[in-house]
């Protein structure tokens, strides 16, 4: 089951990839595309990286459910921050 469980993993994750990248090339100006492609994947990859680094630490000192209720809190976070109306500058 485990095989599955990261073979679905590795599909979704080959999927969402392109999926996103697109996304962010559509809502980015024309001629700031790069720049703004540039950063997602470096916002992914410095999550990536600070993720592991943190939840190490709160499985540790906090217990065994905190990575996970730290994660679904940064998720519910992003979906505010997602459906929060755009402000006009």
């Amino acid at each position: 089951t485990a095989i599955l469980a990261l073979a679905v993993l590795a599909i979704g994750s080959g999927l969402a990839g392109p999926a996103l990248q697109s996304l962010v090339s559509y809502q980015a100006e024309p001629e700031s595309r790069g720049a703004v492609q540039g950063l997602q994947q470096s916002a992914s990859a410095l999550g990536r990286v600070i993720g592991p680094l943190a939840a190490g630490p709160a499985y540790d000192v906090i217990g065994h459910t905190a990575p996970f209720a730290i994660g679904a809190g940064l998720v519910g976070l992003a979906l505010i921050l997602v459906l929060a109306p755009p402000t006009r500058t």
